[in-house]
C-alpha cells in the first residue's frame, strides 16, 4: 500500500501542476486574442475560412493556428497540457475522492452496526469442558523458578533467509506496480511462516493456509484499501480485526507435541482441548486505546518519528494483556516423548504481560540504526528486525494464574 499511496500523491501533485498551467494558458490566450483584435482594426487582413477538423484535440488548439503560420506551436502544446490536466483531475477524483467517500460510508455503517469493543473482539467466553480425565494424572513438583526457563517467542518471527530475500528482490517491480495486490496473494504463506516460528510455553503453533477461492487475499487487499482511504480509522475502529484478522486466528492451532519434542526431558504446555480459539492477530484493545494509538502515530509523524519507540512500547504493553492462546490447560513434563505428569502449581491459562519501557526500547532502536549505518547496511541484512523484536520478547512475563 505504500506504493499505492505514492502513486496517488504523484497524481495529486501532477494535477495541481497542470491546473496552474491551465490558468497560465488561459491568461496567455486572452492576451493573444486582444492583440489579434488590435491588429485587425489597424489593417484589414485576408479572411481565411477553416474547415472543421475531426481530431479530438481540435477544440484544444488555437483558432488561428495554421501550420505554424498564423499561430505559434507553443499555443498548441499549452492546450494539450490543459487537456492532460483535465485527465489528471478526473483520474484523481476517480482514484481518491470517490473511493474515499465509499470507504468512509462503509466505515460509518459498520461502526454503527458492529460497535467494536475489547470484550467483543479480543475476549470471548470459553466453552465448558470436562477436565476430570486430566485431574487423575500424576503431578510433578519442580523448583520455584521453573517458569522462567519457559521459552516464549511472540514478536521475533520475521526471520528472512536468502531465498525469501531473492524472492522479494525479483518481484519488487511487480509488487509496486500492482499496488499491494501481489503481496496479498502471498499473505497466507507469509503469515503461516510467521506463525510456525512462534513459541508459546515451549510449544509451537501451526496454521491452515488452504484457500481455494482466494478469499483471504481479497479480504486482505480490500481491508488495506479501506484502511488507506479512511486514513487508518478502519483499523483503529476494529473493522480490520473483525473482517480479516479474526479469520487468521481461526486458522491457528497447536502443533502436536510428539512432533515438537526431542529425546530430552522437557516442560511444555499441554492444552486440554484443541478446539479453543486463539486471539493474537485479532487483538483489539478497545476504542479508546486504539484511537489514542492512531492519534499518537500522527503526532509521531509530525515529530519526525522521534516518539515512535515510546508509543510502540506503550501499545505492546496494552496488546499483550488481551492475548489468548487456546483455552485451559497445564504445563506438563514429557520424557522421551511420553507424558510424565503435570506440573504442580501450573497456571490454568496462558497469560502474558510486557515490562517493555520506552527508554530502553529507544536505545535498542538507535543501536540498530547506528550499527546499520556504520556497517553500510550489512548489520541489517544479517540480523534484520530480529535485533529489535527479540528485545521485545525478552521483556515478556508469564502470569501464573
Amino acid at each position: 500500500m505504500k506504493s499505492f499511496s505514492v502513486l496517488l500523491l504523484f497524481a495529486i501533485v501532477f494535477a495541481l501542476y497542470l491546473c496552474s498551467e491551465q490558468v497560465g494558458a488561459s491568461a496567455s490566450l486572452s492576451v493573444h486574442t486582444l492583440s489579434s483584435k488590435i491588429l485587425a482594426n489597424e489593417k484589414v487582413k485576408e479572411k481565411i475560412i477553416h474547415l472543421p477538423e475531426f481530431s479530438i484535440f481540435s477544440s484544444f488548439l488555437p483558432a488561428d493556428y495554421d501550420n505554424g503560420n498564423n499561430g505559434t506551436p507553443g499555443d498548441g502544446i499549452t492546450q494539450l497540457t490543459v487537456l492532460a490536466g483535465y485527465i489528471a483531475i478526473i483520474l484523481s477524483i476517480c482514484l481518491i475522492i470517490l473511493p474515499m467517500i465509499v470507504s468512509c460510508g462503509a466505515l460509518w455503517v459498520f461502526v454503527c452496526c458492529l460497535y467494536p469493543s475489547a470484550s467483543a473482539i479480543a475476549l470471548e467466553p470459553e466453552e465448558e469442558m470436562d477436565e476430570s480425565s486430566f485431574m487423575n494424572m500424576p503431578r510433578v513438583t519442580l523448583d520455584s523458578g521453573w517458569y522462567t526457563r519457559i521459552q516464549n517467542r511472540l514478536f521475533d518471527v520475521k526471520f528472512v533467509d536468502c531465498l525469501m530475500v531473492l524472492f522479494w528482490a525479483v518481484t519488487w517491480l511487480l509488487r509496486k506496480l500492482t499496488c499491494g495486490f501481489f503481496d496479498s496473494l502471498f499473505i497466507l504463506v507469509i503469515t503461516k511462516f510467521h506463525v510456525r516460528r512462534m513459541v508459546i510455553g515451549n510449544r509451537k503453533l501451526d496454521m491452515d493456509s488452504s484457500d481455494a477461492c482466494c478469499t483471504i487475499p481479497i479480504i486482505h487487499f480490500l481491508n488495506n484499501l479501506c484502511n488507506f482511504y479512511t486514513c487508518g480509522l478502519w483499523r483503529a475502529l476494529g473493522l480490520t480485526h473483525r473482517f480479516y484478522f479474526s479469520k487468521i486466528d481461526k486458522r491457528i492451532f497447536w502443533k502436536p507435541i510428539e512432533e515438537d519434542l526431542d529425546m530430552d526431558r522437557r516442560v511444555v504446555w499441554h492444552n486440554y482441548s484443541n478446539n479453543q480459539p486463539f486471539k493474537w492477530f485479532s487483538i483489539y484493545c478497545g476504542t479508546n486505546t486504539e484511537l489514542t494509538y492512531w492519534f499518537l502515530k500522527i503526532v509521531n509523524a509530525c515529530t519526525l518519528f522521534t516518539l515512535g519507540p515510546f508509543i510502540e512500547a506503550w501499545y505492546i504493553r496494552q496488546k499483550v494483556m488481551y492475548a489468548k492462546f487456546g483455552g485451559r490447560g497445564s504445563f506438563a513434563v514429557y520424557n522421551n516423548g511420553n507424558l510424565e505428569g503435570f506440573v504442580t502449581n501450573s497456571p490454568n491459562v496462558l497469560r502474558y504481560t510486557s515490562q517493555l519501557d520506552g527508554c530502553s526500547y529507544l536505545v535498542r532502536v538507535w543501536m540498530f540504526r547506528i550499527a546499520n549505518v556504520l556497517t553500510f547496511g550489512i548489520f541489517g541484512c544479517i540480523f534484520g528486525e530480529s535485533f529489535i523484536l527479540s528485545f521485545i520478547d525478552e521483556h515478556l512475563n508469564m502470569l501464573i494464574v
